[in-house]
């Protein structure tokens, strides 16, 4: 049986991390209009109204994210053009530095300490200050280098601080919308919780009615946790494992955990004995489709112990 404690857990929240947020979106999207459409009768207006607020609110916080982050971007591209700019003008200019003041000279290791490698592999967070340095030595020594030198490197200062400052200002703002997106798309997950336990309980034992309001290709991780029924069965009786749509094949893990064989198959009910299917001797397991169990149209995985005389145990994981 699986454990009461599991109703409790909403299962939408591990979407937040696992499909992103695109496909948390057209998930959610899809769901309402699903809902929608199923309200003839109006026992889901409210749920749909209160959907809407929360898929309204995410969506739209989604969406200004995306723009800072595309914006962002794009300052990045500025800053990182404006600093191949710089490299490439010291690369430039330093042979006008050297003809005017020699390799070695006190004045020539004002500008370049550390060689002319120190700005050609410089890191981005040294790059002002070492811009900087060439508008102020470059102004201290303007008589010989030229008011040119002086514009050109205070052009490019200019231009790498305006657009450095926009670019660190943009990424706080991505930064809070991120947060706020999240927070929203957690409020989304919980609405979504609600809305399925209002729905099962508007359709219990109809498993199959799932499809009808919730589209789950959208969410599909291609690699999700199974979950893991175990249980024991008296000698010569069948047990229902568990109940659930089978029709998309999924993998399951048959163990036998007990001393006798037993046998799995998929069923109608959950009364009916397994006379074909797999069966699995004492310590053993394997992983089968639903297909190798049965026809993928029964809802009842079932598990028949095959011994007269001694009890079985089994896990089962799907």
């Amino acid at each position: 049986m699986k454990q009461l404690s599991s109703f409790f857990v909403n299962p939408f929240l591990r979407l937040v991390n696992e499909v992103g947020v695109e496909k948390f979106r057209k998930f959610f999207e899809k769901h309402i209009q699903l809902t929608t459409a199923k309200n003839g009768g109006g026992e889901y207006t409210q749920i749909i109204a209160d959907s809407n607020a929360k898929y309204s609110q995410f969506y739209d916080s989604y969406l200004l994210e995306d723009t800072s982050s595309s914006i962002q971007q794009g300052l990045t591209i500025t800053v990182d053009n404006i600093i191949v700019e710089f490299q490439s003008s010291v690369k430039q200019q330093e042979g006008l530095i050297r003809s005017k003041f020699n390799v070695g000279t006190p004045e020539y290791e004002e500008f370049f300490p550390y060689g002319i490698t120190e700005y050609t592999e410089s890191k981005k967070e040294d790059v002002q200050t070492l811009m900087e340095r060439m508008v102020n030595r470059g102004t201290a020594h303007v008589a010989e280098l030229g008011q040119p030198f002086v514009d050109l490197f205070t052009g490019i200062l200019n231009s790498y601080t305006t657009a450095r400052t926009a670019q660190l200002l943009k990424i706080g703002e991505t930064k809070d919308l991120d947060t706020q997106t999240d927070q929203f798309q957690i409020e989304g997950a919980d609405q979504l919780f609600h809305n399925v336990l209002f729905i099962a309980d508007n359709f219990r034992n109809q498993p199959e009615i799932v499809t009808d309001f919730f589209d789950e290709s959208f969410i599909s991780t291609g690699g999700e946790e199974k979950e893991t029924y175990t249980g024991t069965v008296p000698a010569n009786v069948t047990h229902s494992v568990i109940e659930m749509p089978f029709a998309d094949d999924p993998e399951i893990v048959l163990s036998n955990t007990g001393t006798t064989d037993l046998m799995f198959c998929l069923a109608p009910t959950a009364e009916t004995a397994c006379t074909s299917g797999i069966t699995i001797a004492p310590d053993e397991s394997e992983t089968v489709n639903a297909s190798d169990l049965g026809d993928i149209s029964y809802t009842f995985l079932n598990v028949t112990n095959l011994s007269s005389d001694t009890e079985g145990e089994y896990s089962v994981s799907v």
